[in-house]
């Protein structure tokens, strides 16, 4: 069991830094709950915590997975997150020295992946970290989703000022105003120059919510797909056997990953999607909709095509090569035999002079 864990240089500062958010111990938070979903929706691990770090402990502010608010720091990976920078991720916890030890990781709840990014306050002090853990190893984590990450901490840290000066007036709501429009700028701007694109529906699973790339991909607004299902944006073509079951999950209220479809006719551009989702309740349990992200692979599927036309060639001019192999062994073996009549039939007509028509005939048969 790992008894130790690394301090910053300025340990005393940072712990400072985070007495002074004063928000250890608060209670749970619908503006970092919703961070929490955010990743949860973009990344699909199965654990997700807004972390901070105290002095023998580590203290989660929101959290999905596991249902416990806090753990020893000395088996905490967000030890060492508050040293790194920009992030940390660990592809395979089990094969880390570091880890490779740690609770956590040889017994319940069997971690294998983390990444996370620092949550860092002014003066620089990284106080805690937002996580991702899952129970299988990801060495394909991308930089594109380490970004996300570390965008997510940064919201983190525009939700801590704020909430520091929430007590304020005037001055301090104008305040929170405008750093809550540049997250929400942030967030939108990654959201636009992203592949995917970000999607919400309403408990009648009608779409509320479009970022705007998806007019690039598909070819209509976003606004088009505001108030209508997935039926009525799909139109009268679309494959029933391919939907059926994804419809049931929609109904069902279930999370989904990787559901693939061809998007057909309503005057879209004809396109291969990949769409996540996550069902949103309130604090009661009630359902509110869905919030989720696609992808275009019609590039995928086109080239997995002509794979599949290469191979059907392939296999047809392999079949041709056996064929002409075995016609032209049968035609070899053909001759062979022809030239022993020929051979014993001329040898023939000469012991007896050449007077005989059955002779005469086989050697016209064999020569034509």
């Amino acid at each position: 069991m790992t008894t130790e864990f690394p301090l910053p240089e300025d340990e005393a500062g940072r712990l400072a830094a985070l007495r002074a958010l004063r928000i250890l111990d608060t209670p749970e938070d619908e503006r970092f709950d919703r961070i929490v979903r955010l990743a949860l929706t973009h990344f699909g691990m199965p654990v997700v915590r807004i972390t901070f770090v105290d002095a023998d402990r580590t203290w989660f502010k929101a959290r999905a997975g596991l249902n416990v608010r806090q753990a020893p720091r000395s088996i905490s990976v967000c030890s060492h997150t508050i040293l790194s920078e920009p992030a940390l991720i660990v592809p395979d916890l089990a094969a880390d020295p570091r880890f490779a030890n740690s609770p956590q990781v040889v017994g319940p709840p069997h971690f294998r992946f983390y990444a996370g990014a620092p949550i860092v306050v002014d003066g620089g002090f990284r106080v805690g970290a937002v996580c991702l853990m899952d129970y299988a190893a990801h060495p394909e984590f991308a930089e594109v989703d380490a970004a996300f990450l570390r965008e997510l901490a940064q919201i983190v840290v525009d939700e801590l000022k704020l909430r520091q000066h929430i007590d304020e007036k005037e001055k301090l709501i104008e305040a929170r105003t405008r750093d809550l429009l540049a997250s929400e700028r942030r967030f939108r701007g990654y959201a636009e120059a992203a592949a995917d694109w970000f999607w919400e529906t309403d408990a009648d699973l009608r779409f509320t919510y479009m970022s705007e790339n998806v007019e690039r991909i598909v070819g209509v607004p976003a606004a088009w797909h505001y108030g209508k299902t997935r039926e009525e944006m799909l139109g009268p073509d679309y494959d029933r056997g391919v939907w059926d079951a994804h419809l049931r999950t929609l109904w069902e209220h279930r999370p989904f990953r990787d559901f693939v479809y061809e998007r057909v006719g309503n005057g879209v551009q004809n396109r291969w999607l990949r769409v996540n989702g996550m069902p949103m309740f309130d604090a009661d349990g009630t359902f509110l909709g869905y919030r989720g992200t696609a992808s275009d692979i019609t590039e995928q599927k086109q080239a997995e095509a002509r794979l599949r036309a290469s191979e059907a060639l392939l296999h047809q001019a392999q079949k041709m090569e056996a064929v002409g192999q075995l016609t032209g062994g049968v035609a070899h073996d053909f001759n062979n035999l022809l030239a022993v009549i020929v051979g014993n039939a001329d040898l023939l007509d000469e012991r007896i002079g050449g007077k005989d028509r059955s002779i005469n005939a086989i050697l016209r048969a064999a020569n034509r």
